[in-house]
């Protein structure tokens, strides 16, 4: 048998262009990836809620965590597509993100290690909003209006990928993964990271939570019983119920709707849209997707839309002015 090997050609030369976009990106480089570094911060705050941490490599750009079995850490993807909706999963992943982001709010260190704005640029603004609005020109004005307002609005440090084949639902907790778009916005000074205030809508018929409301002509609320009692629980605010579902809180909200609480507010509006109102007179509309993060703040909400809202919150208590 001859020991001559056969001569090949040479294969394809690899393709170096996700290395070189990781690299430029600050993904993949010597130092402290940034998706290690997210890791680190979340594994302090909510060490439930990321796989352990084994090994770093910063030469390299690589490092390992702890596997965990699909049995006990089902991916809420795959849940989803076999049809299994749980509200309180979708409400543990809106509380995780909530304490993390009030853990991060501010912070100058954490804003100075995550100023990855090209990054995110590049990875979520301009795939999933920009590109969209050139496909389809009708919605180009909200989707720029979208990308505008994410990209000036700086309260916290974000993951930038909690979507469902990102999620473990674990026996404890959530399990985030892939946190290669974490991102704190940069400080700016074209903007103050303020959504810019718009002009208030006509007076008329407007519905807040479950309840039916209109203005008097001095402009505070006025409420009208619906004859559903849920509802007029809601109008009311302070009635025995409303003090037993949420003690302490009821109490706070004044008759104009005006309330502060001790705590950092996280609100998601879900669908709909509504005014944000300080105690200043500054209104801010928001519509579905928006997201708001308070600290402390006296406000009200106002609807003038005519159509139902729908919003989630995390409220997590706070020192006061701490």
């Amino acid at each position: 048998m001859s020991s001559a090997s056969t001569p090949t050609a040479p294969g394809p030369a690899p393709d170096t262009a996700l290395t070189t976009f990781l690299t430029a990106h600050r993904l993949a480089e010597p130092g402290e990836a940034g998706e290690w570094a997210w890791m680190r911060f979340a594994s302090r705050h909510r060490p439930d809620s990321v796989p352990e941490l084994l090994a770093h490599d910063p030469e390299a750009g690589l490092f390992a965590m702890a596997y965990l079995p699909p049995e006990r850490y089902p991916v809420r993807k795959a849940q989803l597509l076999y049809g299994e909706v749980r509200v309180a999963t979708a409400a543990a992943v809106g509380e995780l993100l909530g304490s993390l982001h009030a853990a991060s709010a501010g912070d100058a260190a954490l804003a100075a290690r995550f100023a990855t704005d090209d990054n995110f640029h590049a990875l979520r603004i301009e795939p999933h909003l920009l590109e969209t609005a050139a496909a389809h020109p009708a919605l180009r004005p909200v989707l720029q209006d979208l990308a505008d307002r994410t990209a000036r609005t700086r309260p916290a440090l974000v993951h930038g990928d909690v979507s469902p084949e990102n999620i473990l639902v674990g026996p404890a907790a959530p399990v985030l993964l892939d946190a290669e778009c974490a991102w704190y916005p940069a400080e700016s000074a074209e903007s103050d990271g303020a959504l810019p205030p718009v002009p208030e809508g006509p007076a008329g018929p407007r519905q807040e939570r479950r309840m039916r409301s209109e203005d008097r002509e001095d402009g505070s609320p006025r409420t009208e019983d619906t004859g559903d009692r849920r509802m007029r629980r809601v109008v009311t605010g302070h009635d025995q119920e409303q003090r037993a579902d949420s003690s302490g809180l009821a109490e706070l909200i004044e008759p104009d709707g005006m309330h502060a609480t001790p705590t950092v507010d996280y609100g998601i509006v879900l669908q709909g849209e509504i005014l944000l109102e300080l105690d200043d007179g500054h209104r801010t509309r928001l519509s579905a997707g928006d997201i708001v993060i308070q600290n402390g703040t006296r406000h009200a909400w106002r609807n003038h839309s005519g159509r139902p809202v729908t919003m989630a919150f995390v409220l997590i208590g706070a020192e006061p002015g701490a």
